[in-house]
C-alpha cells in the first residue's frame, strides 16, 4: 500500500491550483474527475455536488491505486476540504 503523491493540503503549493480550487471549485472537481477517467456525466454532476461526490472519487482512486487509507477519512476530506481533496485527486494523475 502506498500514500497520495500529494497531501491533502500541498494544495497550497500551486497557486493556479489554489485559485482554480477555491474561485472556482466545482471546475477543479471536473478537471479532477476527467483526469481520473470518470464518464461526461460524472463531470458534469461534479458542478452540482462536488462536496457529495468528491470522496466517493476519492475513495474510488484510493482503492484502484491501492492507497492506503479509509472511508472515515475520504469523507472528512471530501465534506470538510473538498478544494483541497478535488486538488489532491487531480494531481494524483499528473
Amino acid at each position: 500500500m502506498s500514500e497520495f503523491r500529494n497531501g491533502l493540503f500541498d494544495c497550497f503549493g500551486s497557486l493556479p491550483d489554489c485559485l482554480i480550487g477555491y474561485c472556482v471549485p466545482c471546475l477543479e472537481a471536473g478537471l479532477a474527475s476527467n483526469a481520473a477517467g470518470q464518464s461526461i456525466v460524472w463531470n458534469a454532476l461534479q458542478c452540482f455536488f462536488y462536496p457529495l461526490l468528491v470522496p466517493i472519487m476519492r475513495y474510488q482512486i484510493r482503492e484502484e491505486k491501492g492507497i492506503d487509507g479509509n472511508i472515515v477519512n475520504d469523507l472528512a476530506a471530501g465534506w470538510c476540504c473538498p478544494c483541497c481533496a478535488a486538488i489532491q485527486i487531480k494531481r494524483e494523475f499528473d
